[in-house]
């Protein structure tokens, strides 16, 4: 393994072959927390390859292996659990306080799965989409990273984490913020490659092209922020996974990013799929034409196209009272009996069709409730509830029934209560924190990124020769020692070798 390597192949091919899916009940299992680490490593070792432009093997095993639907899988079942079940648990948490330290870490354990697995995901989509049967479910779970990124609703604010409830919503607000700016780049990679027409009717049903230019156009953008510093108001934008300082405000109209780079490419692969758009959505474009300069253009020519494109669709929408699909959507508001109003008269009714992924989650929850229920001789009563029962820490049911099915709140109960036994389960003192894979960039001696490395040892990393000059002076004193000592090995057990009579080649030495 070279220095700059986190994982031998042999390594990754174990990894990846161990990928299993798991089910809401199973998430904070130790074989959960085991894979959680291993996708971890993957994930770093992906992002090097593309870095340093190698050989993107880690995805390729992915496809070898045919574990891209696993990971999809377990991208929705950790989304599940954050939007359906965490609330619940929290309540739980509140009645055991002694474990809310076993808490903590478990619960930010399944919340980051989510994040790896789709940075996962978005390091392979740089080149080409992964190779799931997914795909759809896929493109659900983005429209609501959309749907994210409209609400804007992300607070940085630093705020003083006292209680493990404010500790989790602080995380969550956090990750989430993280896991939409990196769905930009998976919303990129389907607007410009080719897709079925199950995924493009999905993605055009969902108005994809109209919510990523709202995004565009919104007064406060999601991806910038204003903080204060030195008492002066400073207004950043998010690149790479960091906050960064406009050098010169004119930045903000002229220079195009990467984040606003993204969503403006999926805007010109969304603007090919034939779509028909209301009187209200073509004024959506107007605005992210007038927004789209000579400036812009010379450094992302086709986004030319893309303005042409919203001149004919402003010309041909705007100047005509009611659209096609404004005439198709009265008869549908209509027929559904939704009311016209000014805040509901513009929308866009979308009819979808459930996944099959998410019936089978719910289907196997139930089947789990239902066993579970069963197990615990729950008797008949005339109440259909479980009443959720703290005692020293621990959760128990009571009452309820189960004549045919159960019911979603006795589903979100007993699976809380199951992910509850995994935290008071969990040894924080036995638990191994894999700290030698912290970073997915090596580190200067200053703390920034670094790319070079000492010519000589090749085990010293450095952003730039200023730093290495620097450095030189404590460097110099071990620099070479380990590759001088490995040689001295080397001639001490040739001579060994001689001294018996033997005569052998060692890497290439007779």
């Amino acid at each position: 393994m070279s220095d700059d390597e986190i994982l031998l192949n042999d390594q990754a091919v174990i990894m990846i072959k161990n990928i299993q899916k798991f089910q809401v009940y199973q998430l904070g299992s130790q074989e959960f927390l085991k894979q959680h680490s291993d996708l971890q490593k993957l994930n770093m070792q992906a992002h090097r390859n593309y870095a340093y432009d190698q050989d993107e093997w880690v995805s390729e095993l992915f496809n070898t292996y045919d574990k891209w639907d696993a990971l999809i899988f377990n991208l929705i079942t950790c989304f599940q659990f954050r939007t359906q079940f965490m609330p619940t648990l929290m309540g739980m948490l509140q009645k055991a306080p002694e474990q809310h330290v076993q808490a903590s870490i478990l619960l930010y354990s399944i919340m980051f799965h989510e994040a790896v697995i789709l940075d996962l995901l978005a390091t392979r989509a740089v080149d080409q989409l992964p190779q799931t049967k997914y795909q759809s479910e896929l493109a659900d779970y983005l429209t609501t990273k959309i749907d994210s990124a409209l609400k804007n609703k992300f607070s940085f604010k630093s705020t003083d984490n006292t209680t493990l409830q404010l500790e989790m919503e602080s995380c969550e607000n956090d990750l989430d913020f993280k896991c939409t700016m990196t769905a930009f780049i998976l919303i990129r990679a389907f607007a410009c490659q080719k897709l079925p027409l199950q995924t493009q009717y999905k993605i055009k049903s969902s108005r994809w092209h109209v919510k990523v230019a709202q995004i565009l156009t919104a007064n406060n953008l999601v991806y910038e922020r204003t903080i204060e510093k030195n008492k002066i108001q400073k207004l950043q934008y998010y690149e790479d996974g960091n906050w960064l300082d406009y050098e010169k405000m004119t930045e903000r109209h002229f220079k195009i990013f990467k984040t606003q780079g993204q969503l403006l490419v999926a805007c010109l692969g969304l603007s090919m799929m034939q779509d028909q758009y209301s009187k209200s959505e073509a004024g959506i474009f107007d605005v992210l034409k007038s927004k789209i300069n000579e400036s812009m253009i010379d450094q992302l020519p086709q986004l030319k196209e893309l303005k042409l494109f919203y001149e004919r669709l402003s010309f041909s929408y705007l100047q005509q009272q009611n659209s096609d699909l404004d005439d198709y959507q009265k008869k549908v508001k209509q027929q559904f009996g939704i009311e016209e109003g000014p805040q509901r008269g513009d929308g866009v009714v979308m009819i979808d069709v459930v996944s099959p992924v998410y019936c089978q989650i719910e289907t196997l929850n139930k089947q789990f409730t239902e066993n579970k229920l069963k197990m615990n001789q729950i008797p008949d009563s005339e109440s259909q509830k479980i009443n959720v029962k703290s005692e020293n820490g621990s959760i128990s049911l009571s009452g309820g029934t189960v004549k045919s099915s159960a019911t979603n709140e006795q589903i979100i109960n007993t699976i809380c209560i199951e992910i509850f036994t995994k935290i008071k389960a969990f040894n924080v003192n036995t638990q191994t924190l894999e700290n030698d894979y912290d970073k997915v960039f090596p580190m200067c001696t200053c703390g920034q990124t670094a790319k070079f490395r000492c010519a000589k040892c090749k085990q010293i990393w450095y952003c730039g020769r200023e730093c290495q000059v620097k450095d030189w002076k404590e460097h110099k004193k071990t620099c070479g020692s380990a590759q001088k000592k490995e040689e001295d090995e080397i001639q001490k057990l040739l001579k060994k070798i001689e001294q018996k009579g033997d005569k052998v080649e060692y890497d290439g030495v007779e």
